[in-house]
């Protein structure tokens, strides 16, 4: 399933001009409550790679949602400036993936930072 998930994640990358910058599990698999019929459920964080998207006065799509493998896969993503939003208001949803036990990407060890956070925050 690794070379799956990671051609997946390549294919959202170059479609969406997006690098993802964490990827984790947030169904079943992460608490260990899956089954043989279970899907994968992962939620990811991504930057757009290019600044214009950032800096333009326009309202945008800020999630990304695919369904891959006949919905055997779910993934769902958020720009990270939707998850910093998330953060401030203490969004449930995004505190539970900083705490997934099973992460596919996490670059420049962001989930240790946003942990960090986190804490502080509460």
């Amino acid at each position: 399933m690794e070379s799956t998930l990671s051609t997946i994640f390549e294919t959202i990358e170059r479609d969406n001009d997006i690098t993802i910058i964490f990827a984790c599990e947030a169904g079943s698999r992460n608490w260990g409550l899956n089954s043989e019929e279970s899907d994968y459920d992962i939620r990811y964080i991504y930057v757009h790679n290019s600044v214009f998207w950032y800096i333009t006065t326009e309202n945008k799509k800020d999630t990304i949602c695919d369904d891959f493998n006949n919905k055997k896969i779910e993934i769902s993503g958020w720009d990270i400036t939707k998850s910093v939003k998330g953060l401030k208001c203490s969004n449930p949803s995004i505190i539970e993936w900083m705490y997934s036990s099973c992460v596919y990407i996490n670059r420049n060890n962001f989930q240790k930072t946003v942990q960090n956070i986190i804490n502080k925050l509460h």
